[in-house]
């Protein structure tokens, strides 16, 4: 990916795999969008809409990981990194854009044609 700057960074396979259905469904997007101190997985420009792709790990999932778990790569609480997301969601929401998640868990359960459904559903919506 490119992000609006032009410059190349590395993008998480959940997130390739969301930039290849907003092709597909013809939606124009920038990555890693700016704002603050924060970057945001896809800026949506047409929805004023932003997409957050969060990993079941890396964002510590609330159906599966307590407050108080340790994340050792991130060396963060589970509450801790919530409270990060919580803040930049905030920051977004304060700027005017609408924020939306998109769980690992929602992306690996479903076939590409249910993801292209649940992705367009989620921007119409």
């Amino acid at each position: 990916f490119k992000n609006s700057k032009n410059k190349t960074y590395t993008s998480s396979s959940l997130e390739i795999l969301i930039g290849k259905i907003l092709v597909l469904l013809g939606i124009e997007y920038e990555t890693q969008f700016r704002l603050g101190w924060f970057f945001y997985d896809f800026y949506l420009p047409k929805f004023n809409l932003i997409l957050e792709i969060n990993g079941t790990y890396w964002h510590c999932d609330p159906r599966m990981y307590k407050e108080d778990y340790y994340n050792e790569r991130s060396c963060k609480t589970a509450k801790q990194i919530w409270d990060l997301d919580l803040n930049k969601k905030n920051v977004a929401e304060k700027n005017g854009y609408k924020l939306i998640y998109i769980w690992e868990k929602e992306i690996k359960e479903k076939t590409l044609q249910e993801l292209k459904e649940y992705v367009n559903e989620i921007i119409q919506n």
